[in-house]
């Protein structure tokens, strides 16, 4: 006999616990599984921009500290330009641990209920209308089960269960796919205050060891996130293993010498790392027969040029619970009705994340544009505000932002050739992008 449940939601990462609770909270029995044991490590930088804690204030209490200022380094490490929020904080910093198991408990308080180290093996569809059951392993006692549910939400992240064994969803390709290093360095807070300033500064640094992507630190209370993000697959090569190894050992390195971090501070056995999904929103599939994706199982939810994924996996849970919360009243779990999940969400975020991913492969994935990028923001206080202003959140990416930034670059396009923004970069000098 298989336990039955209203909704199973798989993986209580953002996208699960905001989906958890939300449902919860309209009368739906709602289970919610993860494989780990909570508070459990995560590899992620989990710096939160100012818009995820204004449209979603639950996560508040688990920032520990606010960034109002940014340094940008360009690849030749030659110049470097800040910029700066005084109305609005650009990052607030947590932990992963902390956030995810601050929501699993919210969700819990809503009436979810959540069994933590039960994994997930696969889900298969029931015939005719008698729903989809869910093959779980209780860890701890190594026993499995089956909980038969009328709609499932895999939340799992790129490796999902859900995804995976669900027929309607496609494997992730190793050209959709980031991949990131993650590493959090205790530090005296006196000696972070000390080299980063009350204003907390985070730092990245754009295609580093010549990998397209960029380095950081993320500067929180009593220690240092630092981290790279670059393409698993890059021009025909992969970018994974021993090239981001080395790669971030010599940032880490760099940081030390530099004193940015103290000497013998680092341990890169400690090192996290992770795969990111990256797509345009055209390409993502995230709902199929009594199953919708959220978070990274869904492939979109994740700003391929920051590589935040926080904010748009509270967006995705959010609005996979509506859509739930609908399909268990109307008793309609087709396809055709669980398409008001991608219309839902794509209406509210196709303009920012394809804007986003456009501008990954337009900057991020060019040397000589990072540094252009820098250099122009040296020498111009006007955009170095506009994107204070759009750090901070006060512009959404919509076609009006767009349309200002295109104007920027025109603007800027005009001063570079009147020679008003320092020496140009000369093409020559980077062959690999001819």
């Amino acid at each position: 006999m298989s336990e039955k449940v209203d909704a199973c939601i798989v993986g209580a990462g953002p996208a699960g616990s905001i989906a958890a609770e939300r449902l919860a909270q309209t009368g739906a029995h709602v289970l919610l599984l993860d494989a780990q044991k909570f508070p459990r490590y995560k590899c992620c930088a989990a710096g939160v921009l100012w818009h995820n804690i204004a449209d979603f204030p639950e996560i508040e209490p688990v920032i520990e500290n606010f960034n109002y200022k940014m340094v940008i380094h360009p690849p030749s490490r030659q110049r470097e330009f800040f910029i700066e929020s005084d109305d609005h904080y650009l990052l607030g910093q947590t932990y992963r641990a902390t956030l995810d198991d601050h929501l699993a408990k919210l969700a819990v308080k809503a009436g979810v209920e959540f069994r933590e180290e039960h994994r997930v093996d696969k889900v298969r569809l029931l015939d005719g209308n008698g729903g989809i059951s869910i093959s779980v392993h209780d860890i701890a006692s190594e026993t499995d089960y089956e909980v038969e549910a009328k709609i499932v939400i895999g939340a799992d992240g790129v490796k999902s269960a859900v995804r995976k064994t669900h027929p309607d969803f496609q494997h992730f390709t190793r050209d959709q796919l980031l991949i990131a290093s993650e590493l959090d360095v205790p530090i005296d807070e006196a000696r972070i205050l000390e080299t980063y300033g009350d204003a907390r500064a985070v730092h990245m640094y754009l295609f580093h060891g010549d990998l397209p992507g960029y380095a950081w630190i993320f500067t929180k209370k009593k220690s240092v996130s630092l981290g790279m993000g670059t393409m698993l697959c890059f021009k025909g090569q992969t970018n994974g293993g021993k090239a981001l190894t080395g790669a971030f050992a010599s940032f880490c390195n760099e940081l030390e010498a530099s004193s940015m971090i103290p000497a013998g501070s680092v341990h890169l056995g400690k090192t996290s790392y992770a795969l990111i999904p990256s797509m345009p929103t055209n390409d993502a599939e995230t709902h199929g027969r009594r199953a919708l994706l959220a978070g990274d199982a869904g492939g979109v939810f994740v700003s391929a040029l920051s590589g935040e994924g926080i904010y748009y996996s509270c967006l995705s849970g959010n609005f996979a619970a509506e859509t739930a919360a609908r399909a268990l009243k109307s008793g309609d779990f087709s396809v055709k009705a669980l398409e008001s999940y991608p219309r839902a969400w794509k209406a509210r975020l196709t303009h920012e994340l394809d804007y986003q991913y456009w501008a990954k492969g337009y900057m991020l994935e060019s040397k000589r544009r990072c540094e252009k990028a820098v250099r122009w923001g040296m020498y111009d206080d006007i955009i170095r505000r506009f994107l204070s202003a759009f750090f901070a959140g006060s512009y959404a990416i919509d076609r009006r932002f767009m349309t200002k930034l295109v104007g920027q670059y025109v603007r800027l396009k005009i001063k570079d050739r009147l020679g008003m923004m320092g020496p140009r970069e000369r093409k020559e000098d980077y062959p690999e992008e001819k």
